[in-house]
């Protein structure tokens, strides 16, 4: 048996999902198992779920399937963090970003956010190309939680409930998740979309129509956020502008980091996945 299907017969167990005993089925037979899907009751769990799941999907079918189908109610979680999981499968990354989200929801065909992707010329594959070409593959890092979402990935997840409550929605769908990546706007999937040239504002209003809201709302959800006059925003308190101070000749000469700069620039110099993280002494 491979690993991570041993692996998910332990998480079942661990869950509560899969108990051992003597149990009387509906039907009348007798079974020495039983298993309750509905005791997956975290997030957490639904991922790693999901994680089991795209192994399986991948070991049997690697790219060749144009779908996963969700049932309502409980399908449409599981087919969404399937598909999630799937597209972080296939790039060899250790986190869920924003682009996964946005690759899982370009992906589900029986969703509202792939027709209105589709509608502006979005597609998986290319861009799955894309987020492959803004990653570098520098060797595996194991990883002590191996499923999480990064931070802003979980602000979306965030937004994408409050959202929910707010259009009075029972649960929260796929379509609330798109606009939460849109409006949140400062994320890699919005960096991707801009690069494909989607018009922001038309994929929020058409999503806004196709859940039968109003698609007029996209003009005060997506207006910039002002700041009162004199008042200094985040970045002016708790950051330096180096390139203010350079130009003025108020930084320190740099010795012996040649390599560290060189790596640095690089970094800044890509389309996405440009936040470098220098750790260590000073100097």
């Amino acid at each position: 048996m491979e690993q991570y299907k041993q692996e998910f017969i332990e998480f079942m167990v661990e869950c509560q999902v899969l108990k051992f005993g003597d149990f009387t089925l509906k039907s009348g037979r007798k079974s020495p198992f039983f298993m309750n899907a509905g005791a997956y009751v975290t997030g957490s769990q639904l991922m790693r779920l999901g994680e089991y799941y795209a192994k399986a999907i991948h070991e049997n079918y690697g790219d060749d399937f144009d779908v996963l189908f969700g049932p309502a109610y409980k399908g449409i979680p599981i087919s969404v963090v399937t598909a999630v999981a799937y597209s972080k499968l296939s790039l060899y990354q250790g986190y869920i970003g924003t682009e996964h989200l946005l690759a899982a929801l370009a992906k589900d065909s029986s969703g509202l956010p792939y027709r209105v992707l589709q509608t502006n010329g979005v597609e998986y594959t290319k861009l799955m190309e894309m987020i492959g070409d803004s990653i570098s593959f520098g060797g595996k890092v194991e990883l002590r939680e191996k499923y999480y979402f990064s931070p802003r990935a979980r602000r979306v997840i965030d937004e994408a409930h409050r959202l929910a409550d707010r259009f009075g929605a029972d649960r929260t769908q796929t379509g609330h998740l798109l606009l939460a990546l849109i409006k949140e706007g400062e994320n890699v999937a919005v960096r991707l979309l801009g690069t494909l040239g989607v018009n922001l504002p038309q994929v929020y209003a058409q999503t806004l129509r196709g859940m039968g809201l109003d698609g007029e709302l996209y003009k005060t959800d997506l207006a910039p956020k002002g700041r009162s006059k004199g008042k200094p925003g985040m970045l002016e308190q708790y950051s330096r502008d180096l390139t203010a101070l350079a130009r003025e000749g108020l930084l320190d000469p740099v010795v012996g980091r040649t390599d560290e700069i060189r790596r640095l620039v690089q970094i800044l110099s890509r389309r996405t996945k440009n936040n470098p993280c220098m750790i260590g002494e000073p100097g």
